[in-house]
């Protein structure tokens, strides 16, 4: 925005001029301007030497005897060698009251109690007017021409426009068209200073605003020819003091001091509106004047903040380098040598700068989070537990040990079913979670090759696996088990289920043994199942010994015969079961399991002494016993 100055010194002068030029102008019948800013209403002038008005060419520089005067030094004052009403010459100040004098104290000064030409003793009231008093009518009455204090004359006030007076209202009061001394119509721009103004040079002024009012920055009046004093510059504008803080208020279009508002002026005007070459327009943030970007005031009246592009080191600022906005986001830039908040990048900062090399800044020291010394992202294998995450972490990269760890690790503590064989410890580890397999892994697995009686059934190729070390039980899994459900033929005996199992040929049958038979129950004579490799030759399954095959009790499941020991029902009658045939039941080799008896042809040990049988003459009755009759190959009965 283009803003027009002026020089102090030049307006100066030329409002003197205007004065002076003025004053040229200015006849009896018009206020005229002193030159010392004092104003003279109609009727009065300018005292020649001295700032004071007056009425009756007393005290003009100008001796006029047709008026009485004697002399007139330029001033209406007493002691100066012309008295104060030109009247006469003063020898008055050698200290001898001589005739026509009313004292002398040895000098020409008023003030002291003598007045300066030694005709008063300065008291109002002593008809003589000295040189503090504008009447002395010999009284301290009021109402009589002379004021009581001798202040003022009281012509005016009596309806009549006299000499000296320019409106005469028949009172003496202000602010009712007429001025209590009746020399202005009270009428602002009239040149008098009425009782409700501050000032009346007629227009504006360097000391009188054009509305009566001293000029000052915030009254709300521009006055163009005020010259400012914080500045030396006349006021370009004033938006006034509508909140009454005593300081001029800020617009879109005059600062505070009264000027053209631009940035850089030193003055923060909130609503002032910069239009920059390029970019949206903005309001006014700051301006502290002085052209300096490392304070909390850069250019452009913003305000200083990280990714303007300056460093912000001086005021409030902490910024030890600033890489600018580039991408404009609001944020400043992260670049190798700037972090985003404006400080110098550091691991451990808490801030994200990848162009520093930073994977990562959780801005702690710890290495058991999400990121670890160096900025980087923890990994399974860097060699600290992340703390929630990982269970262990050796950092050597080894899947083998108690933490497997590294690239494909898990960085938990080893475990069956995590997929790593655990050297050592494991045998295998497949990481399925499955115990059916051939590695079964998992909770409650050991990760062992699978094998019968390892606990779990392998699908596919067990049909029972109960773990334990039995071969005798529902499924055989001990040492050499096959972990299928027990069955007779197995090999196996399974415990209150069979009395025994025999596969010696491997064919997966029950075959007959010596002590079982091939349905897994023990070799039994009399379970009517004929067992000949336990030795039987007919088994009809009864109990009874006294049939064609002794199957009860003790029975020897061979067909009946003589000398088994048991008696055949039907067929003999006694069967003592041994290889003799010369007791009382013969047994043996042709025995005829009959009672032993004389021509059985089986000689009865003590009882008979021969028996040939092969004739009556061997065969005796009544339980009679066979005796040699003394011929070689004949017995006789005995006792017949």
């Amino acid at each position: 925005m283009k803003q027009t100055h002026y020089n102090p010194l030049i307006l100066c002068v030329m409002v003197v001029l205007v004065i002076m030029l003025a004053s040229c102008f200015q006849g009896r019948d018009e206020s005229s301007t002193c030159a010392s800013g004092r104003i003279c209403a109609p009727g009065w002038e300018c005292a020649a030497d001295q700032d004071i008005c007056i009425f009756d060419d007393c005290g003009n520089g100008e001796v006029q005897p047709n008026l009485g005067e004697v002399c007139d030094d330029g001033n209406v004052m007493d002691g100066d060698g012309c008295s104060g009403d030109c009247e006469r010459l003063e020898n008055c100040g050698n200290g001898a009251p001589e005739p026509g004098e009313l004292c002398d104290d040895g000098n020409q000064i008023s003030g002291d109690g003598c007045s300066a030409d030694c005709l008063s003793l300065e008291v109002c009231g002593n008809g003589y007017r000295d040189f503090d008093e504008v009447c002395d009518d010999g009284n301290r009455v009021s109402g009589d021409g002379c004021s009581e204090d001798c202040a003022r004359l009281e012509t005016c006030g009596n309806g009549a426009v006299e000499r000296g007076e320019l409106c005469d209202d028949g009172n003496q009061l202000d602010g009712d068209g007429c001025s209590a001394d009746c020399v202005s119509n009270e009428s602002c721009g009239n040149g008098y200073t009425d009782i409700d103004e501050d000032c009346d040079r007629g227009d504006d002024d360097l000391v009188c605003d054009g509305d009566c009012t001293m000029p000052a920055c915030g009254d709300g009046y521009w006055n163009p020819v005020y010259l400012l004093p914080e500045t030396g510059f006349p006021e370009q504008c004033d938006a006034g003091d509508a909140d009454g803080d005593g300081v001029a208020d800020n617009t879109a279009t005059c600062d505070r001091d009264c000027s053209f508002p631009r940035c850089g002026d030193g003055v923060f005007n909130e609503y002032f509106l910069i239009e920059p070459e390029e970019g949206e327009p903005y309001l006014e943030a700051c301006d502290d004047g002085n052209g300096e970007n490392r304070d909390d005031c850069v250019a452009g009246c913003l305000l200083a903040r990280c990714g303007d592009g300056y460093v912000h080191a001086l005021g409030a600022g902490v910024e030890t380098c600033d890489a600018g906005d580039g991408d404009a986001d609001g944020f400043a830039d992260n670049t190798a040598a700037c972090d985003s908040d404006c400080s110098a990048p550091a691991c451990g900062d808490g801030l994200h700068n990848p162009a520093a090399d930073e994977a990562c800044d959780d801005g702690n020291t710890s290495d058991a989070d999400a990121c670890v010394q160096g900025c980087v992202p923890a990994r399974c294998g860097d060699g600290f537990v992340y703390d929630g995450v990982e269970a262990c972490d050796d950092g050597n990269e080894l899947l083998s040990d108690a933490c497997p760890s590294g690239v494909d690790g898990t960085c938990e503590d080893a475990r069956c079913g995590d997929g790593f064989v655990y050297e050592g410890v494991e045998g295998c580890d497949d990481g399925n979670g499955d115990t059916g397999d051939e590695c079964p892994d998992g909770i409650e697995a050991t990760c062992q090759p699978a094998r019968c009686g390892d606990g779990f059934l392998r699908e596919g190729v067990e049909t029972c696996d109960d773990g334990n070390a039995s071969n005798t039980d529902a499924c055989p899994s001990g040492t050499g088990g096959t972990c299928a459900s027990a069955r007779c033929g197995d090999g196996f005996r399974h415990i209150g289920e069979e009395d025994c199992d025999v596969d010696s040929d491997g064919d997966g049958e029950a075959e007959d043994a010596a002590s079982c038979d091939f349905d897994c129950t023990a070799a039994l004579c009399g379970d009517g199942y004929v067992n000949t490799v336990a030795g039987e030759q007919c088994d009809d399954g009864n109990a009874s010994n006294a049939d064609a095959c002794p199957s009860g009790v003790s029975g020897t499941c061979a067909p009946a015969r003589c000398g088994d020991g048991f008696i055949r029902s039907g067929f003999e009658q006694c069967d003592d079961g041994n290889a003799s045939n010369t007791d009382a039941c013969p047994t043996g080799p042709g025995g005829t399991c009959e009672p032993a008896r004389c021509g059985d042809g089986f000689v009865q040990a003590g009882v008979e002494a021969c028996d040939t049988g092969n004739g009556a003459a061997d065969t005796c009755a009544n339980g009679t016993f066979c005796q040699t009759s003394g011929q070689i190959g004949e017995c006789t009965c005995l006792g017949e």
